[in-house]
């Protein structure tokens, strides 16, 4: 959650534009009078804010047969999957909200499986090396 006041540009793309494009369709609410109004919120239940998720996330993590996650857990999955994309610190930190760079590496965890990409790469980069014997030539 953001600080009051402060915004925050988001562009998307692929499957997250279409789900929000859909969702923004869903905004238009039938009135008694045979008129449309419009949600003031794009997650509603009925044209009411969406207070509480809890109950939901359970049941759908539960559904996704992924017991225990937290909501919050994708914010650690975006950081990372920003950074193992190649995407800046800077650039990462700012589409994250995180202000610091610590709390921001509290965010990036760095898994077994990328220490072992690491040491691929500077193995690679070592191979590539001229050697001893290529050098004196």
């Amino acid at each position: 959650m953001g600080k009051p006041g402060a915004t925050r540009t988001i562009i998307l793309t692929g499957e997250l534009l279409e789900l929000m494009q859909r969702r923004l369709a869903d905004r238009l609410l039938p009135t008694l009078l045979d008129r449309i109004r419009m949600a003031p919120t794009v997650f509603h239940r009925k044209g009411t804010r969406i207070i509480e998720i809890n109950a939901a996330w359970k049941t759908a993590c539960a559904k996704a047969e992924v017991p225990g996650k937290l909501f919050h857990d994708l914010r650690r999955t975006a950081v990372r999957n920003m950074i193992r994309a190649g995407i800046p610190q800077q650039l990462a930190m700012r589409i994250s909200g995180h202000r610091s760079d610590s709390m921001f590496e509290r965010y990036n965890i760095v898994a077994t499986e990328d220490l072992r990409v690491a040491a691929e790469k500077v193995q690679l980069y070592v191979d590539g090396l001229p050697t001893e014997t290529e050098e004196a030539r």
